[in-house]
């Protein structure tokens, strides 16, 4: 895995923030980041092809209604919210934190698929939920040795489409370690695994899990990495540098290879609680909803019903940096924003502060959505540039979609 901090800051115009010792959290260094640097349009409609079954579950038998769920869906549940303070997860994602489902049914997926590997564990799949950008897997470990509490598994995932394997370095690895809880029978553990990619639907992901870790291991580890780092940026005088200086520095020093060589080197030496490599290759299924794609202004956006995705050609000031805003037919706003975006928004009248919500996690361009919105809920997409003036944060808006019924 790598740990890019050069991406990391890619969007970042203030001062070269310190390093501190804190859990690597690549959602949350991200969020952070945002927070303080803070028409052609195609409606795609798709046949309804169920994944899975609680689609099917609800409406196998004649008058069962949306809260007649499966022992499967329910154990999927289950094993969500116990993996709730997972750091990798947000616990604001559907599901995890017990909130509704209603208008997802068709995302989710009840198989069970078994991880090859070391026989030291069986892993299979408890039940997955996504959409054209998101992954959410619970997973069931059943093991004769005890699993400590607090111990960790490390992820690694790659794409395969049309016979080629495509490694997701800045999604798997050590930044992306998983908590293992102990489950309802002797013996057996749960974990989970949330992944964002653009454009997964009708690919297979791979997912091969690498030894078992405890919290202890990976704090020694968290620390020697933010010691090494800091030795370089010691190196490069940092303070008295811009950003991009240091981002060119970076990347002429090729530090992505060397901080995974580093970590790849700790992690075959340090102490494991279990060793052992197990695989899995998930298909995901073809998207079964609609969505909705806009493009405008150097700005493409695709909705989805668990996510949005946004992508930008456009030439934005330097200091500058893109928030998108979506505007639901009921007046349900979803938004990131930092304290001073939050207060433009409630300024100009664009949320009030009882009608948003947060988007659940940003990494990348895959911003996930705390509850499902499918997209005939949606009457508005727009963009807001944001860049600071001399008194105060100032902010350009693109429209991108606006829906026929409320133009």
């Amino acid at each position: 895995m790598k740990i890019n901090l050069y991406d990391t800051f890619s969007d970042y115009k203030g001062d070269l923030p310190d390093i501190s010792e804190e859990n690597c959290n690549n959602e949350n260094i991200n969020r952070i980041v945002m927070q303080r640097i803070k028409k052609k349009t195609v409606i795609r409609k798709k046949s309804r092809i169920a994944i899975i079954s609680i689609a099917a579950a609800l409406t196998a038998l004649s008058g069962i209604t949306a809260v007649a769920y499966s022992e499967g869906f329910i154990h999927f549940k289950n094993i969500l919210q116990r993996t709730e303070n997972n750091p990798s997860i947000s616990r604001d994602l559907p599901l995890v934190n017990d909130n509704n489902i209603s208008s997802m049914e068709q995302n989710i997926s009840e198989n069970h698929i078994v991880f090859t590997g070391d026989d030291n564990l069986k892993i299979s799949t408890a039940g997955m939920y996504c959409d054209n950008n998101t992954l959410m897997i619970a997973a069931e470990i059943i093991s004769d040795t005890e699993i400590p509490e607090n111990s960790l598994i490390i992820p690694y995932f790659s794409k395969i489409e049309n016979g080629l394997e495509t490694p997701l370095l800045n999604k798997s690895g050590f930044g992306m370690t998983s908590q293992i809880y102990k489950g309802d029978t002797p013996n057996t553990y749960y974990t989970s695994f949330y992944h964002t990619e653009k454009d997964m639907a009708g690919c297979t992901i791979k997912i091969q899990l690498e030894n078992i870790i405890s919290d202890i291991t990976y704090d020694e580890i968290q620390s020697a990495i933010i010691e090494e780092q800091n030795k370089w940026r010691e190196d490069f005088d940092f303070e008295n540098h811009t950003v991009q200086e240091w981002k060119t520095y970076w990347k002429a020093n090729d530090f992505d290879s060397r901080t995974y060589d580093f970590i790849s080197d700790y992690l075959e030496n340090c102490n494991k609680i279990l060793s052992g490599i197990w695989t899995a290759e998930i298909k995901i299924p073809e998207n079964t909803a609609d969505t909705i794609t806009a493009e405008k202004d150097g700005f493409k956006v695709t909705a989805d019903t668990l996510s949005l995705t946004l992508d930008c050609t456009a030439a934005i000031p330097e200091g500058s940096f893109a928030v998108p805003v979506i505007t639901m037919k009921d007046d349900t706003v979803v938004l990131t924003a930092g304290t001073n975006e939050l207060e433009y928004f409630n300024d100009n009248g664009i949320c009030t502060d009882n009608n948003y919500e947060y988007f659940a996690s940003v990494f990348s361009n895959v911003y996930s959505y705390k509850l499902p919105h499918p997209v005939e809920n949606i009457a508005d997409i727009t963009v807001y540039i944001f860049g600071y003036g001399e008194n105060d944060i100032e902010a350009e808006s693109h429209n991108i979609y606006k829906s026929e019924d409320t133009k």
